[in-house]
């Protein structure tokens, strides 16, 4: 009995750890922003099949907006691995932050070699 509740603790575990890994495991360039800013905006490119990674450090109870200019989709994945996905025509997402920690963002291309710049701004 004590080993199959420990089997349990170590699954769940893992479980709630594995987006954090695979975020740190996929790298991303941290998103910095100016002293005294809620928004910052950097610009890429990103080739069909491989999607760029940016990581974005906020807090629950933060409201963060994404948006994306250029033909490129985007993802989110928040501390607790989380993801949501963004394949509409709308270009601008808010999300309400259920966690603190490291949230990374993917940006898609939606076909060949794409520039693209990416707003971000947390409240």
């Amino acid at each position: 009995m004590t080993k199959n509740i420990l089997r349990i603790f170590i699954l769940v575990l893992f479980m709630a750890t594995a987006g954090v890994i695979a975020a740190e495991a996929q790298g991303g360039t941290r998103i910095v922003f100016k002293r005294g800013r809620s928004v910052a905006t950097v610009n890429g490119t990103v080739a069909q099949g491989g999607p760029d990674f940016w990581v974005v450090g906020a807090n629950r109870g933060q409201t963060m907006t994404v948006k994306v200019t250029g033909k490129v989709s985007f993802g989110m994945d928040s501390p607790r691995g989380q993801m949501t996905e963004d394949d509409s025509a709308d270009r601008s997402y808010s999300f309400d932050l259920d966690f603190d920690g490291d949230y990374t963002i993917r940006v898609y291309s939606k076909g060949g070699v794409q520039d693209y710049t990416l707003t971000v701004a947390i409240l």
